[in-house]
């Protein structure tokens, strides 16, 4: 046990390091993770965000994981309110902002629940940006302006791709903020000059001439329509600018001392040796830090747990040291919950004239992870790695991993291709199925069981035995739950690989064994109290 004052000395090294990692993120994050962030966590549903950031959006409703980082919410929402992040500010209930020094926090860890409302609200930055032209040397709009005065015109244009007096009245707003009404000086001048047939409509043209002449003769007020429109004065859409991170992604504090064995050695060597005040320290730094990489791949190919042709699970859930062990479970739990939940996580962005919302689909049958076998189309519900789902989405195969270091942001719902560590995404995917099965074939199942039957209840459980009870809880169900999505006919691992494609058959010529074993054992009355009691 090491003395009081090198115990202040640790944890004075741990809160360096924590503010080391919280200053190198203020800019972003470089998509890396916290540990904390590994686990999808609780389903935040109908998070309002009030928007006072942007034109034409009224407020924007979404659904997200807890365990997401508030900076991949902030970067999203910026995104849909037409701004780069460091432009918008949200604001909790209370009045209070979050603020940039939480970027690497999750939702959760700032206590965002369901059904909160935020504000969103536009940060004015002072930046010297020097003008770019409206129009060329003979007076016409140029390429970019062209192409702004265009959008705005789809934007504000009916079904018919023509400008009425109504849609008018919300130009008028997305310029100024404030809403006319069809009788406005403004909009019946707009009209009677350009609308040149007279037939109550004005043409994409005949809108395009008007900004053309307004470009020649109120440039300051053309301007001023496109800082209300989140345009810069160089013309780049705020939604454009991005700021440069701090670092790169693997140079980011949290993911350059998870990747470094013997720095992360050190730290998970203080966990089960010191005292309980700096053993929670250095856990809170460990869930702070980006997943371990070799801690992960070790998990996934059971090197601690294989012995000769066996596999003992004693020795893969060692309960010697209890921080290690529940890190392992934080990590076989992500890999069990993988796929659990997709197509539940979504954004509605409601304008000033109709909501374009969707409604949410019904979560799918329970999956188990790392079976190498295709979805169907109508299954391949797409994830977004920061646990939220947009129009433009993403493929299941796309959502980084712990072992995935992002060298690009999303863009229009793309995530560009990353570098794993250990070679590939097909190679981790490779890992998971082979864990999956060896879990199944391993007699996982049967132990994990018989540790949940045995462990001894107490009204006094300690935190980590909840936790442990959790996992347990949570891991007998994801089978069991994929075992009643399948029919008895199939084996334990034949039911991983229907289930994978979400199908609710098999087919006559399936071998009888394992799964059905399970399905057809009746719970004894002591181990239906002890469910209950649970």
């Amino acid at each position: 046990m090491k003395s009081s004052k090198d115990e202040n000395v640790i944890s004075r090294v741990i809160e360096i390091i924590r503010n080391i990692i919280i200053e190198a993120e203020k800019k972003g994050t470089s998509e890396v993770r916290p540990h904390s962030a590994l686990l999808k966590g609780e389903l935040l549903e109908r998070i309002v965000i009030k928007n006072k950031a942007s034109p034409n959006i009224s407020q924007i409703t979404v659904s997200i994981y807890s365990n997401s980082t508030f900076w991949d919410f902030k970067r999203k929402i910026a995104e849909r309110l037409s701004l780069g992040p460091k432009y918008l500010k949200l604001v909790g209930p209370s009045g209070k902002a979050y603020k940039d020094t939480e970027h690497g926090r999750t939702l959760a860890e700032l206590g965002l629940q369901t059904g909160i409302q935020l504000t969103a609200e536009k940060i004015q930055i002072v930046e010297e940006i020097p003008n770019a032209p409206l129009t060329d040397t003979t007076g016409k709009l140029t390429e970019r302006t062209t192409k702004i005065f265009n959008d705005w015109f789809d934007l504000y244009s009916d079904e018919n791709s023509k400008m009425t007096k109504e849609t008018c009245c919300r130009f008028i707003k997305g310029c100024t903020g404030e809403l006319p009404s069809t009788s406005d000086e403004r909009v019946l001048n707009m009209f009677k000059t350009y609308d040149k047939n007279g037939d109550g409509f004005i043409e994409r043209e005949e809108f395009l001439q008007f900004y053309q002449l307004a470009c020649n003769q109120k440039p300051d007020t053309v301007r001023d329509n496109l800082r209300h429109h989140n345009i810069r004065a160089d013309l780049k859409k705020l939604s454009e600018v991005r700021e440069v991170e701090s670092f790169k992604a693997q140079d980011m504090p949290r993911l350059k001392i998870s990747k470094n064995e013997v720095y992360f050695d050190q730290l998970m060597s203080l966990l089960d040796k010191s005292s309980a005040l700096v053993s929670g320290e250095a856990w809170s730094l460990i869930q702070m830090l980006a997943t371990s990489p070799e801690i992960y791949t070790r998990v996934l190919k059971l090197q601690s747990a294989k012995n000769d042709d066996k596999i003992d699970w004693t020795r893969f859930f060692d309960n010697n040291s209890v921080y290690k062990l529940l890190y392992t479970l934080q990590i076989v739990e992500a890999v069990m919950e993988e796929g659990e939940g997709q197509g539940m996580e979504k954004i509605e962005v409601i304008d000033y004239s109709q909501n374009t919302g969707q409604k949410k689909p019904p979560p799918p049958a329970p999956v188990l992870p790392g079976a190498n076998v295709p979805l169907p189309p109508s299954a391949s519900a797409p994830v977004n790695p920061s646990g939220l789902i947009l129009v433009e989405s993403l493929k299941p195969d796309e959502v980084p991993s712990p072992l995935q270091v992002s060298t690009s942001h999303i863009v229009n719902g793309e995530i560009a291709a990353d570098d794993s560590i250990i070679g590939s995404k097909s190679e981790e995917n490779r890992l998971k199925a082979e864990w999956t099965r060896m879990f199944l074939e391993g007699n996982g199942f049967e132990y994990i069981l018989n540790v949940f039957m045995t462990k001894p209840l107490s009204t006094t459980e300690g935190l980590f035995d909840l936790k442990h009870m959790a996992f347990l809880l949570k891991l007998l169900r994801i089978f069991l739950m994929a075992a009643f999505s399948t029919s008895a006919e199939a084996s334990i691992y034949d039911a991983t690989r229907l289930i994978r494609r979400t199908s609710s058959s098999v087919s006559p010529n399936d071998s009888t064994h394992g799964m059905a074993s399970i399905l057809d054992t009746t719970l004894s009355e002591s181990e239906f109290t002890r469910f209950k009691q649970l």
